[in-house]
């Protein structure tokens, strides 16, 4: 990403658009939550159609403001919003009433996660200039 348009590439938007990767698929999931009992796999499937599509419109529109990206950046834009997810995650899956075990939650919500950096970093690689 190049210095030039550091104004929308700080850490401060790449945080803030993580807490959003992490937030509009969380509140969908509100939404969405009277399905879950009854139709789980719809549930899991809207969760995960509403997590790739925050990550592709969150990512394409930071690397459009950018104005240049290479994979490696992508990918540790991708990386930074995947841990911004895992953390705030973790108030709501250690407590309360949807608590659940580590390998529990690894395996039904966690591996999820691994998308945005995938998502990302093919973004990366499609906006990187030819030849780079």
């Amino acid at each position: 990403m190049n210095s030039e348009t550091s104004t929308h590439t700080g850490i401060r938007t790449q945080i803030l658009h993580g807490v959003a990767v992490w937030l509009i698929p969380f509140l969908v999931g509100m939404a969405a939550f009277p399905i879950m009992e009854t139709q789980h796999a719809l549930f899991e499937t809207l969760m995960a159609i509403s997590m790739a599509a925050t990550a592709a419109w969150l990512g394409a529109r930071f690397i459009r403001r950018a104005g240049t990206c290479s994979r490696r950046p992508a990918l540790q834009l991708g990386l930074l919003w995947m841990v911004i997810c895992l953390v705030l995650d973790a108030g709501f899956f250690t407590w309360g009433p949807q608590a659940m075990g580590l390998w529990d939650y690894i395996a039904d919500i966690g591996l999820t996660y691994l998308m945005i950096p995938a998502i990302t970093a093919a973004m990366g690689w499609l906006a990187e200039p030819k030849g780079a």
